[in-house]
Order: structure tokens, then sequence, then C-alpha cells
């Protein structure tokens, strides 16, 4: 065909006016030239990036995978961020919002952009037109978006014009060649016509650019046309066009129409599959398996999968997921693994333990618990001898079960372990995974084992981002286990490899654990939210609600610890309802308890207990549940309630005697001795008190004591008013000026005579 380019300075130029606006769209037909006007105004070395979405993109994940590739030059963390974002939005409500909220998140690192939509009708998933509409929302005011659709009724078209967004979008009548165009044209593409007979074409198309260009291709505007509707007549063109190729380029013209991404206007396009069809399913069959072969042996796993599903392969689709699904899965194709795994369903194929696996993957990301543990287990009793197999199988069911706090995981992984080849890959990560389970119920000299197993395996051939979320494990687990230095070395390791590779889940995940060490064990909160600063930044750009939400009760925490009511408030605006039910043990550890202490600031200590009673089982650590009982304990004698403070005294010593308590049980001791005193009791664990109170790691700890301490004398020995002030006023200078307002507030003196208790 014609080499000749339509240059069309007026579309260009009216699309140069509505740069101003944040969102310029070209609306119109199929055939009027929307992807020439589009690519005739990109700027691709001055900011542009441009995504032609393809035919028959049928899922939001589909659609964010073309967009992210397009942006990857722009702003590289969307596209490396793409699977676990979508992963985790799929858990929530409204998942075109939340992936909207994670794009914009990576859009605040491009300095000016402009996002170039083409086709976007193509789309057909019903989620992508919100997301579209969020994410210009989302998006930084600088970034451009220019859109080209056929139909764009799904978009808030209306609401952009009367907030100034969008200019009138470039329809269907300016996108008409006119008459001087079509003259201008023809002396271009076929000089051999006459004006009568350019006349005639500008007749008898009616300004329709793709028959126009047909038309002025075959330079014959004498030539009769068949056909009454402007469909008809460009049917009849095209195929006159076709027939003046010679074979074989002709067939190889047709073949081609299988591919999405052909160069063609998608009218032609859709004339040449049609054509191609004409001789039967078996052709298409035949061109789309021998395209499939070709993707396979270049290395293009994604369009293999893809054309010999279309091509009706399912022997050949079962042996792409065996060997490849797991790794399709995790990186962002899960929608065409899901679409290939019905297909052998509807063929009657099991694809045996791999595909079983693939089915149990699918399940765990709906929250299919029952059906995806049962695919599990009879993936990984059909391994028959196949161990890489079996581990693999093995693994990613732990990890499922660790997710969500199953404990029995570990009578799954120390069989495991026992028959595991020596070298085998995932020999580490079962460690790893094993030593998590044995920190949640405490086994903590096992867990030091297991972790120091699966460093030492650890292999250096792995994948990054199998080797860092081992690591991570390896953190939680040092943390769990009281041994600071090494957790925070493994929480450094940990983002040293993350951030720069675009893990940001694990950067998020590393940085929780230093949030950790810094709240819990430093007592530094000007540290801690720093930490949850940047745990959030991470887990906006891996699109993970949960740690969003996490980090917004850790901030809301320390804020109720430093007395802040007004930025409690505000965070309490910005909380999710629907999502806080789904973070329950973080609602449980610092929404909770952040209440109940300011409750206190107005003396409501009954308020504070109810909304605290029957919260600390709930808690995964003991150093967690040691200060929880003595917060109980505090709120409970202060508001009268002397035999639940009596009865949560006990418990809290329990949970300090059995060690790891951290340095929660510095303050924990010190909330008990305060409580002890106003019941008019005398603390009965004296060593313990001596111990933490010389406790040589930080000093910070002990200002929990001086203050109790302090009140404790005033009450009970002399009165010392200074003493008191000077040790609430330590407090609110290291930033705890919260717990200073709630020892203010205590009752003026002890409900009781101190009596000493043997």
């Amino acid at each position: 065909m014609n080499p000749w380019r339509i240059q069309r300075e007026r579309i260009a130029g009216r699309l140069r006016r509505s740069a101003d606006r944040r969102v310029a769209l070209v609306v119109a037909p199929a055939g009027f030239g929307k992807s020439v006007a589009v690519r005739q105004s990109l700027d691709l070395a001055g900011g542009d990036a441009f995504y032609r979405v393809a035919p028959d993109t049928l899922t939001l994940l589909a659609f964010l995978r073309g967009l992210t590739d397009a942006l990857e030059a722009k702003v590289p963390g969307a596209h490396l961020s793409l699977a676990i974002a979508h992963e985790r939005a799929m858990q929530s409500p409204s998942p075109a919002i939340e992936l909207a909220r994670w794009l914009g998140e990576h859009l605040r690192e491009a300095v000016s952009l402009r996002i170039v939509i083409d086709d976007l009708h193509n789309a057909v998933a019903s989620e992508v037109p919100e997301f579209v509409r969020a994410s210009i929302d989302a998006a930084p005011e600088p970034i451009r978006w220019l859109l080209a659709t056929r139909d764009a009724s799904a978009l808030p078209v209306a609401s952009w014009l009367a907030h100034g967004i969008c200019d009138v979008p470039l329809n269907e009548a300016e996108l008409r060649f006119g008459h001087d165009e079509i003259i201008s044209l023809g002396a271009q593409a076929a000089p051999a016509l006459t004006v009568l007979q350019l006349e005639t074409i500008v007749a008898r198309t009616n300004g329709w650019p793709s028959a126009t260009a047909l038309a002025l291709t075959l330079g014959d505007a004498g030539s009769p046309v068949a056909g009454e509707t402007p469909f008809e007549i460009y049917r009849d063109l095209a195929q006159r066009t076709l027939e003046t190729i010679d074979e074989p380029r002709r067939t190889e013209l047709v073949m081609s129409s299988i591919f999405p991404d052909v160069p063609f206007d998608s009218l032609f396009r859709d004339f040449l599959l049609a054509r191609l069809r004409t001789g039967g399913p078996d052709v298409e069959c035949a061109a789309l398996a021998a395209a499939a072969a070709g993707f396979e042996r270049d290395g293009d796993i994604r369009s293999a999968l893809t054309f010999y599903q279309r091509a009706d392969e399912p022997d050949a689709v079962s042996r792409i997921l065996a060997r490849h699904g797991v790794a399709l899965m995790d990186g962002g194709f899960a929608d065409g693994v899901e679409a290939a795994v019905a297909m052998l369903d509807r063929e009657g194929f099991d694809g045996g333990p791999a595909v079983m696996l693939l089915k149990a993957i699918r399940d765990a990301r709906f929250a299919r618990f029952d059906s995806a543990e049962a695919w599990f287990q009879l993936a990984i009793a059909a391994t028959a001898g196949d161990d890489d197999l079996r581990l693999r199988i093995v693994h990613r069911y732990a990890l499922d079960l660790v997710r969500r706090g199953r404990i029995d995981v570990i009578d799954v992984l120390e069989p495991a372990l026992k028959t595991a080849p020596p070298g085998n890959e995932f020999v580490p990560l079962l460690y790893a995974t094993l030593a998590t389970a044995y920190a949640l119920v405490d086994r903590f000299d096992d867990a030091r084992v297991a972790i120091a197993a699966a460093t030492t395996h650890m292999r250096s051939d792995l994948p990054d981002a199998v080797r860092t979320r081992a690591y991570h494990q390896a953190a939680y687990v040092a943390l769990r286990c009281a041994d600071i230095p090494q957790a925070r070395a493994y929480a450094e390791r940990v983002l040293d490899v993350a951030v720069p590779n675009g893990l940001y889940d694990l950067a998020a995940r590393g940085h929780s654990i230093l949030y950790e060490i810094a709240h819990a064990w430093d007592f530094d909160p000007k540290r801690a939210l720093a930490q949850l600063e940047l745990g959030a930044a991470y887990g906006l750009k891996a699109g993970d609600t949960h740690i969003r939400q996490w980090a917004l009760l850790g901030v809301y925490y320390i804020e109720a610890e430093r007395g802040n009511g007004a930025m409690m408030g505000t965070i309490e605006r910005a909380l999710n309802a629907p999502e806080l039910l789904q973070t329950t043990e973080e609602s449980n550890a610092a929404l909770l308890p952040a209440q109940a202490l300011r409750a206190s600031w107005s003396s409501d200590f009954g308020h504070a207990h109810r909304l605290l009673a029957r919260s600390a089982d709930g808690l995964v650590s003991a150093d967690r549940r040691a200060l929880r009982w003595a917060e109980i304990a505090l709120f409970a004698a202060a508001s009268g309630s002397r035999a639940d403070a009596l009865e949560a005294t006990h418990a809290a010593e329990r949970e300090l005697a059995g060690g790891h308590a951290g340095k929660h049980g510095t303050q924990a001791a010190a909330y008990l001795l305060i409580a002890l005193s106003v019941l008019g009791e005398r603390m009965t664990w004296v060593t313990v008190h001596a111990a933490l109170r010389h406790d040589d790691r930080d000093s910070t700890g002990s200002l929990f004591f001086e203050a109790a301490e302090a009140l404790h004398n005033h009450w009970h020995e002399q009165r010392d008013h200074s003493a008191v002030l000077a040790a609430l006023n330590a407090l609110r200078e290291r930033n705890f000026g919260g717990i200073a307002a709630m020892i203010e507030a205590l009752p003026a003196y002890p409900s009781r005579a101190l009596q000493t208790v043997p």
C-alpha cells in the first residue's frame, strides 16, 4: 500500500489549543482518523507517554499492563509494582479507585508528562472508565491527558467541561475531510486523478477519512461502488484495495490480521480478519498456532499463551502453564493465566499439580480460602516424586497459611523440610517461613535455629524478590526474639535491595520493622513517625491499602501518646471505616489504646477501661499483651473497678515473667506501679521493677518509672508536687504529652490506705 502520510495541520492545531487543559478528548466513530490525529500531536521526546489500547483488552489488569509499559521510561516504579498493586487492590471493595491512588502516587515522580491513550474503547472492562476518571483526579495537577475513543459516555465529560478540566471534545464533524483537504490530498496521493474525479470522491465518501484514504489509494474514482451504506461502501473499497496486491503479499496481509497491534486502520484490520475467517476455523487456528509457536521460540511467553488459547490448543496451554504459570501470575499476567486455566477446565484438562497450584493461588487471591487450601493439598499429593514442584507448592501454601495466622503451617513445613533434597532453592525459603511460624507461637529458640538455617542455605542466584522476602522474614523473627541489632540489620538489608528494584511492598515492610524498633524499643516517637511516613509512601507505591491503613493507625497511636488531640481528629476523618474492618489486628493494637488514652485526659477512665477490657488476648506478642494488661489495670483502678484491676495486674505479670517483653515491658511495669498505687497496694514484684528501672540499653524507658515513682511517693510517702511536675515535664519533652495528661487526670488520692502485700 502507498506510504504517503496524511498531514492534518488543522486537527493538530486544534489539539495544541487544548493543551492548557488537564484533559483533551478525541471522540468519534471508527474510521475518522483519531489515531492519525493523536500520533501527529505526539512529542515523545518532550514528555509524552503513548499507549494504544490493543483490541480485546478484556480486563483492568490487561489495560494497566499496557499503560505501565508505556509509562516505564517516565515512571518505572508503576511498571515494577503493578503485580502486587493489583493483587492488593483486588482485596478492596473498590479496586479501580485503589489502583488510581497507586498510579497517582507514582505520577508524583513525573516532572512534566502528558499521558496519551489511544483507542480507549478497546478496553472493554467496566472498571476501566472508573479507573481513568479516578486516575485523573489522583494525578498531580501538571499531568496532562489526551484520550481518544469512540464512546466517551462512561467519562464525566459534562463535569470536566463545567470545571474547566477539558475543552470541547474533538469530534467526527471536525475530523471529516473538508472539500479543500481532499483536493490537496489527491494532488499528493493520486496526482493522475482530475479535479472532477476528486469531486466524485468527496461526494462518495462524505469526507469519511478511512473511505477517503482507500479511494485515494485506489486512484480509481470512476469505478462503480457496491453498497448503499457507508460501511458497505468501505468494504467494497477495501476489497478492491486488497485485490491490487499480488500474492503472496496478499495472504501475508490477511494472516497478519490475527495480531492485535498491526499498524492498520481498525476498520481495515476488521475487514482482513473477516476475510481470514471465510476460510473456516481451521485456517484461523492454524495461523494462531503458528504465531504462538513463534512467540514461544522468541521467549514471549505471555503472547504464546494467549495465542495458544485463541488457537484452541489445550495441550500447549497446559505445557506453558506447567513451566511458566506461577512466574506469569506473579509477574502481572494473572488475568491471562486465569483465562488459560478456565479454558483447560472447559476442555476437560486437569493440567496436573502445576495447574492445581495456579487454581490455589487464584482462589487465595480472591479470599476463597477453603477452596484454595483444597487445591494446595491436592497439588502437593499429585507431585509424584517431583521434589522441586512439591517444595514450590509447599512454599506457596505455607505463605498463604502464615498470612492468615494459621499456626498449623508448622505441621506442613516440618515434614517437608525433613525430606527436602540438599541444595534445593526452596529450602531457605521454607526455613524462613517456618521461623516466622515459630515466632508467632513464642518458640523463640526454634525460630532462631530455623532462621539461621535459612540464611545459611540462601543461594545467591535466587531472584531479588525471593531473597528480600526471606530477609524480611528474618527481620521479623529477630524482632520477635528481641534480637534488636539483628532485626535492624536485616530490615536495612531489605531496604537496600527492595527500593532500587521497585519491590515497594517489601520496602514498606522493612520500614514497619524499623518503626517497631523505634517505637517499642527505643521510645523515640519522632523516629517512629518518620518510619511510618516512609512505610506509608512505599505502601502507596505498592498499592497496598493494608499498609496505608496500618501507617495511619500507627500515626494515630503516636499522636495520642504525644497528646495531639487535633491531629487525632484529622486522622479519624482520613480513616476508612470499611478498611478498618479488614485490619482488626492493627485496630486492636493502635486504634483502641489511642482512643482509651484520649478518654483518660478528661478522667473518663471507665470508658477507657471498657474500650480495652477484652482486647489483650487478641494481640500476637508478649510485649504487647503485657502493656495492654497494664493499661487495663491502670484504667480499671482509676475508674474504681478494683477486682478487674487486680485481675489485669496478675495477667500482666504473667506475660512479663515469660520474657521477651521488650521495652514495652518497661512501660507496662510503670503502669502497674501506678495502678497498684491507685488501689493502695504495694508492688509485689520489686525485683522486676529494679531490673527494668536500671535497664542500660536506653535511658528513655526510665522516664515512665520516674513518673510512676514520683506519683507513688507523692501519694504514699511525702508530698512532693515539684517531683511529679518535673517527671511530667520530662515526658512532654520526649513527646509523651498524652501519657503525661493521663497521669495528671488520675484521682488525687489512692482509693484505700497503703498496705504491704506479702
